[in-house]
């Protein structure tokens, strides 16, 4: 759950670079507003994967770590999830301790 939590935020953090209102953004950043590159690639700042607020052709508001992380952290999740899966189901199968099997299982 921390994991996909940690997922949200970094989503959050990445479509919200360019707050409200990115040309002001850009101009925090010290970088020049290009108004017609935004409306030439208005599909690539619509999409949710991956993340991009673009201030100009050479850069990007959205932090460089956001992208990979997102990637990352909903893999270790799904890695999780299998691992805490196989570690329900390993005891059910093991035939050493009988007792363990049946209050574990529910089976004889």
């Amino acid at each position: 759950m921390i994991l996909l939590l940690g997922t949200e935020i970094t989503y959050l953090i990445g479509a919200l670079a360019g707050g409200l209102d990115t040309g002001e953004e850009c101009r925090n950043a010290g970088q020049a507003y290009d108004l017609a590159y935004h409306h030439e690639h208005f599909r690539e700042f619509e999409r949710w994967y991956p993340l991009h607020e673009k201030c100009n052709a050479g850069y990007d508001l959205a932090p460089a770590w956001a992208n990979p992380t997102l990637i990352v952290l909903p893999s270790l999740a799904a890695l999780c999830l299998a691992y805490s899966v196989r570690l329900a189901v390993i005891p059910c199968r093991t035939k050493t301790s009988r007792h363990l099997i049946w209050r574990v299982c529910g089976s004889r």
